[in-house]
């Protein structure tokens, strides 16, 4: 070990040295020259001299990380970088072996196999106790006590337990040998039975392969949860599991209770009204004002009753909110069904969160959202020769939408013009582009939200304008108005892109999309992430030769690349972070913020829960706004999709619909297909595979279109009316439309993988296997 650490190094650099007098390095048109004439072995030494340096570096740095873990009797850290895994089992091997651990690492068993029952008596006996560890290759004693002993330095207990003690192979274990791949080692009692996650591992497959039966993940993930792994935080939600985390396996079936508690965290449970005086209505005004979801709250918080959802509630719920959760559960129950394993049904809703999402469906559907967002999109069609709009707010009413813009700008259709800056879009306009195809298309103003109504109309304010907006007045119909905020963001469909950091709101709106949401301890800390992104935004914008982050997006320039950040913070701002916030120019940012200090764009709300926002001349307008109680509940429906789905045992009797069916619902006993036959009578019959025209019953059952679909693959000169991707031979995709002209194959490269992964998967995921 000492030559490796010392002695390798002093060899490198004395040839380093004979290779710096043996040629010019020093100016460079000499190292070019060198480069491009025949090598006369010099450019060979010095590369085969960088390569050594790079193997040295590897090996002495996983060395010294295996000391530092020997000398202070904690298990090393693992460095997540390309050839460190191999120098850390060398490493690990040769320190075990100089302190006396024996065993190197895991060798392939022998051709020849002794049959268990010849396996001679034991020299000692040991108590079977204890999980027991099957040996896997590159295993070592060190790293299978790190694993499941949690420290490496207790080896030396699984050599005593399993020293002599006969293998299947007719083999032993001995202080010299190795260990054999299929070696079964005895572990201490205290040991906990773990595996390694692989790439494309879920709960579910390891419950299955390790726990026999698919219907113990959620014990799995309850023994796991908010267990550190190497690397940072470990194991929160059930569909994300990282490739190299450990995961302890549950001892049996007596020592783990069945699950009696939602499998993912469920959210925040509702809060009871602040001990602050409470908000009471005033003499109303002449013209009545709708009944806000934060009123409705606090009348459903006063029943007995707290399990309760008191319908006026949700319908009191924006309209975007709901049609975007009612979309996205359509979606995840879709998921749900398609993922679910034989035998199993999808987890049921508990009864207030199955109430909650029945009438979430009941809810009216919200055609009006959907229009004006196919409306906006198709503005990123145009060919805009002057300035592109930008958008203040938009009046959206049943027949039609009013938007304001910040600066005159001319119509395109199907906008009417009603003043230079008022343009008017009518609910019966035909658009350039669908509202069933328009998901395919750059929303340009991702961070339009609804913030009032007065009962027909609804305003929204595209928050992307002023960068930082105030909301003061009324501190709790403040707090729900970001909550609101926060909601919509989650659900609204133009707002897909947008990722959102809460500050000061709790956690339970995060299971509304947690692609979209997460929490953040301090407004400084959101800052830090918002400068960053603001001045990466600036360098894009002035490389692309755009004039902004949405004028990249009504161009095309580069669309995916303007994704919006979002802080919604319902917080006093200290003063440092205050001067940070008023310092923020445009630049694809927004930062909504409890604070009456005067910068940005305010929004004021009074104890009525009236709402006064610059620019606007009609009224009176009700604030948005959204219960903690009444958000916990819309969130615990999404939550609910994210559980393991349940095992289905057979039905106690049978049933007359289910003649005939096996315990998975199938039909084995079919009926024969009708074959041709044969118009000669001395000309036996075909012979027909049984087998086979069972199988091809079951294609043309769950794919009745599979022959139509494979014409129109293979009819060369026919433009499909949906994409079609071939993933057998050589990836190819055939859809409707011109082909992309830039980087085709990259395309067609995304497309494959998003259609081998139907339940979708997380933009991190994504961006690693891409």
């Amino acid at each position: 070990m000492l030559f490796i650490l010392l002695g390798v190094p002093a060899v490198l650099w004395s040839l380093a040295q004979q290779l710096a007098t043996s040629a010019d390095w020093s100016s460079r048109p000499d190292l070019l020259a060198m480069l491009v004439r025949p090598d006369d072995g010099t450019v060979l030494m010095a590369l085969l001299l960088v390569i050594g340096i790079v193997v040295w570096l590897v090996l002495a740095l996983s060395i010294l990380a295996e000391l530092v873990a020997v000398l202070g009797s904690r298990p090393s850290r693992r460095i997540d970088l390309p050839g460190f895994r191999l120098g850390r089992t060398v490493a690990a091997a040769l320190i075990t072996t100089i302190v006396g651990a024996g065993p190197a690492m895991a060798a392939a068993p022998a051709a020849m196999v002794v049959p268990v029952s010849t396996v001679i008596e034991e020299p000692r006996q040991v108590p079977d106790v204890g999980p027991v560890h099957l040996v896997a290759p590159r295993d070592t004693l060190w790293q299978i006590a790190e694993t499941a002993l949690g420290d490496p330095l207790r080896w030396r207990e699984i050599f005593d337990l399993n020293v002599g003690r006969p293998q299947a192979d007719g083999s032993t274990l001995t202080e010299a040998s190795t260990l054999t791949v299929g070696w079964e080692l005895r572990l201490p009692t205290d040991a906990r039975d773990a595996v390694r996650v692989e790439p494309g591992d879920t709960l579910s497959a390891l419950a299955t392969d390790h726990l026999g039966d698919p219907g113990r993940a959620p014990e799995l993930f309850e023994v796991n949860r908010g267990v550190d792994q190497a690397g940072g935080p470990g194991l929160v939600d059930p569909d994300l599991l990282r490739p190299g985390w450990l995961l302890t396996l549950p001892r049996g079936l007596d020592t783990v209770e069945p699950p009696q508690a939602e499998v993912v965290p469920p959210p925040a449970p509702p809060v009871e009204p602040r001990p602050a005086t409470p908000v009471t209505p005033s003499t109303p005004a002449p013209t009545s004002l709708p009944t806000s979801s934060l009123d409705q709250a606090d009348q459903t918080d006063q029943e007995p009753d707290k399990d309760v959802v008191a319908p006026a509630a949700i319908a009191a719920v924006s309209a975007i909110v709901l049609g975007g959760l009612a979309t996205a559960l359509r979606v995840r129950r879709r998921r749900q069904q398609r993922f679910r394993p034989a035998r199993h049904r999808i987890a049921v809703p508990p009864d207030t969160a199955g109430r909650v999402e029945w009438l979430t469906s009941q809810a009216p559907v919200d055609l009006t959202s959907a229009f004006l967002d196919a409306a906006l999109r198709s503005l990123t069609l145009q060919e805009w020769d002057d300035a592109t709009p930008s958008l203040r707010y938009v009046v959206l009413d049943r027949g039609q939408a009013t938007l304001t813009l910040a600066e005159p700008a001319a119509p395109p259709a199907p906008f009417l013009g009603l003043d230079v800056d008022a343009w008017e879009l009518d609910a019966e306009a035909e658009l350039p582009l669908p509202v069933n195809e328009a998901g395919g298309y750059c929303a340009p103003f991702p961070v339009l939200v609804s913030v009032a109504t007065d009962g027909e109309r609804t305003l929204l304010v595209d928050l992307e304008q002023d960068v930082v907006t105030r909301v003061t007045g009324d501190g709790d119909r403040g707090a729900a108005l970001m909550r609101h905020v926060v909601a919509e963001l989650a659900t609204a469909r133009w707002a897909e892109d947008v990722e959102v950091l809460i500050v000061g709101l709790g956690d339970e709106l995060v299971a509304l999309d947690p692609d979209r949401l997460r929490t953040v301890e301090t407004l400084g800390h959101a800052l830090d992430e918002v400068e960053l992104c603001s001045s990466a935004n600036r360098d894009l914008v002035a490389r692309m030769g755009v004039g902004s982050v949405r004028d990249g997006r009504l161009r095309g320039v580069a669309a995916d690349s303007w994704l919006p950040l979002v802080v919604i913070a319902a917080v006093d701002p200290a003063e440092s972070d205050r001067r940070r916030l008023q310092s923020l120019a445009p630049s694809g940012v927004v930062v909504v913020v409890a604070d009456d200090a005067d910068y940005g764009v305010e929004l004021y709300i009074d104890t009525d829960g009236r709402l006064g926002a610059p620019h606007l001349d009609d009224g009176p307008w009700r604030a948005a706004d959204l219960s903690e109680s009444i958000g916990a509940q819309l969130a615990s429906v999404l939550g609910a999709t994210g559980d393991p789905s349940e095992p289905v045992r057979p039905a106690p009797e049978s049933e007359p619909w289910a003649e005939g069916m096996d315990e998975d619902g199938a039909l084995p006993d079919l009926p024969p297909l009708p074959v041709d036959r044969p118009t000669d009578p001395d000309e036996s019959p075909p012979e027909v595979d049984a087998e086979a025209v069972r199988r091809l019953r079951i294609v043309d059952h769950q794919d009745p279109r599979l022959d139509d679909d494979l014409a129109a693959w293979n009819a060369e000169d026919s433009h499909p009316l949906v994409p079609m991707i071939a993933v057998l031979g050589g990836p190819a995709v055939r859809a409707p439309g011109p082909p992309p002209q830039a980087r085709p194959s990259w395309f067609v490269e995304v497309l494959v993988y998003l259609s081998l992964h139907p339940a979708g998967v997380t933009a991190e995921k994504a961006l690693t296997d891409l």
